[in-house]
């Protein structure tokens, strides 16, 4: 999946717990801003377009969950966005 103009696709980092059962709306209603950069578009910045395969922190109400045909979950938000990698 290759996003348009300056956006990002990141798989983003599910919130887990091991003493209680977290429904996957909730998770995703609470999860930690951050997640791994999958693909970047082809106008983002070359700085934005080293980060793919890194681990990213963003804003917290920056874009929202979607599925791919496939079913998996990637949030696209665009690369203004994004505040630090995490290392």
């Amino acid at each position: 999946m290759t996003p348009f103009w300056d956006y990002l696709i990141l798989e983003r980092q599910k919130l887990e717990s091991k003493s209680i059962i977290i429904p996957e709306d909730a998770a995703k209603a609470h999860a930690q801003p951050y997640g791994v950069v999958r693909s970047v578009g082809p106008q983002c910045d070359d700085c934005v377009k080293d980060l793919v395969g890194k681990q990213v922190v963003f804003k917290s109400h920056a874009g929202n969950w979607m599925k791919d045909p496939d079913g998996n979950d990637f949030y696209p938000l665009h690369q203004d966005d994004i505040l630090c990698v995490v290392d």
